[in-house]
């Protein structure tokens, strides 16, 4: 299974996806965890630690889809890949934002986009004052930041003082229009649990 997606590191051993990521060309197979490679801080032929994964955490509620649509699919798009062994890289925080805060940070210009698209997949691009709203009821981050294929799993990163928390992962998205994120809510306490 070949593709790549972008992955953020939130603890000494362990990455934030998309769940979609994690399966391949053939409908509803899912990836080996030793198929996962992380490579940190990547950038053309060089990272900052990079390791192959030994376990994988699907979101409980995520239904594979071969074309996921609809904020219920995203809400539930996240996975954690535990990784061989740690790295000597300093893992993101979270935030959970709530839902009526949303449109205001997006005004704020504090959110921030980074990921590897297919345009440009060997260094990261960076989108800085993402417009954001969330929806209560389907438990969404809606956005405007950088929207094609490879910024699936790509973290939305609120800068508070310099240093990006993670508010939301990427999912589907409208390439070159919009896309909708996994709320930070919902990954928040399989994270604490897995990294144990």
């Amino acid at each position: 299974m070949t593709g790549h997606c972008t992955g953020t590191l939130v603890g000494p051993q362990l990455v934030l996806t998309a769940a979609h990521c994690l399966f391949g060309p053939r409908p509803g197979q899912m990836a080996r965890p030793q198929d996962v490679v992380f490579r940190a801080g990547y950038a053309r032929d060089g990272d900052s630690g990079h390791a192959v994964g030994s376990a994988i955490t699907l979101s409980p509620d995520f239904v594979y889809s071969k074309r996921p649509t609809g904020a219920a699919s995203a809400s539930s798009d996240w996975a954690l890949v535990t990784l061989e062994k740690p790295l000597d890289v300093a893992p993101l925080g979270l935030r959970v934002v709530p839902y009526a805060d949303m449109v205001r940070l997006g005004s704020t210009g504090a959110v921030v986009q980074v990921g590897y698209g297919m345009e440009r997949r060997h260094l990261p691009s960076i989108m800085r004052r993402c417009r954001i709203f969330g929806d209560p009821r389907a438990r969404v981050i809606g956005h405007r930041c950088l929207a094609n294929f490879g910024y699936s799993g790509a973290p939305l990163l609120l800068v508070e003082e310099g240093r990006p928390l993670i508010i939301g992962v990427g999912s589907i998205a409208d390439p070159g229009r919009s896309g909708l994120a996994s709320p930070a809510e919902r990954f928040a306490d399989s994270i604490v649990a897995t990294a144990r």
